[in-house]
């Protein structure tokens, strides 16, 4: 073979090699920019995730609703993720090199867990003490007490608005706002059938019942004859 076919292959093979390492390059930087993408996805997954969570933690602080967990766990997971943050701005490769899920996310997950928990027992706590539980059987015998249809029948309404609170607590100041209105004007529409012209005895005895159950030592004879006057003898219960 002449110098010059055997100058020509070398030059071809070496244009055929570069053409290749161009290729295997471009794939390889394309397979990189995939992982990153991925990573990117799943790091704004977790960071969704939180906000909510940040989001009623704050809220609920700012109103005064005592929190067992108070937010440890998201500010825990908050930090991990500024971590995460600080390895990729010093080797960009770290964060498709590490294995994120298992060492930095599962982390952070769990760390969301107890939180929910106690942002959710907070809540119930928070939705017990403001929301005036009034027996639907006492209600029923009221309604027949005249003067206390248009009473009940606002109580009912606003029984029913608040009680869509209890598994589905607000996510802002204006929802939180709203559902203590609605409380407060149902405890005040119930006071408002305390201050009816009834005697001591018997607002007490109504109140307790609200309150969980009237014991027997509020069942005077001045109660007992309103109840028999008003046909509720037979509907009115105690607690033992």
């Amino acid at each position: 073979m002449s110098e010059d076919k055997t100058t020509l292959l070398t030059a071809k093979a070496d244009r055929l090699q570069k053409k290749v390492s161009a290729l295997k390059d471009k794939k390889r930087r394309a397979g990189r920019r995939k992982d990153f993408e991925d990573r990117r996805k799943i790091l704004e997954s977790v960071r969704d995730d939180l906000k909510p969570l940040t989001k009623k933690r704050v809220l609920f602080a700012s109103s005064g609703i005592p929190c067992e967990h108070e937010g440890k766990g998201v500010r825990t997971s908050i930090d991990e993720l500024r971590e995460v943050k600080d390895h990729f701005v010093e080797n960009p490769d770290w964060v498709i090199d590490e294995d994120l899920r298992s060492r930095i996310l599962e982390r952070i997950r769990g760390h969301r867990r107890p939180t929910e928990r106690s942002l959710d027992a907070a809540w119930r706590n928070y939705y017990k003490e403001k929301n005036t539980r009034i027996p639907e059987d006492l209600l029923s015998a009221l309604e027949e007490v005249e003067g206390f249809e248009s009473d009940v029948q606002k109580i009912r309404e606003l029984s029913s608005k608040v009680s869509q609170w209890e598994h589905q607590p607000p996510s802002s100041q204006s929802g939180l706002d709203r559902f203590e209105k609605q409380a407060s004007a149902l405890q005040e529409a119930w006071e408002r059938i305390e201050e009816q012209d009834l005697s001591q005895d018997v607002k007490a005895f109504l109140s307790a019942t609200v309150s969980g159950g009237a014991p027997l030592k509020l069942v005077t004879s001045e109660v007992r004859e309103w109840l028999e006057e008003h046909d509720l003898l037979d509907r009115a219960t105690v607690s033992l």
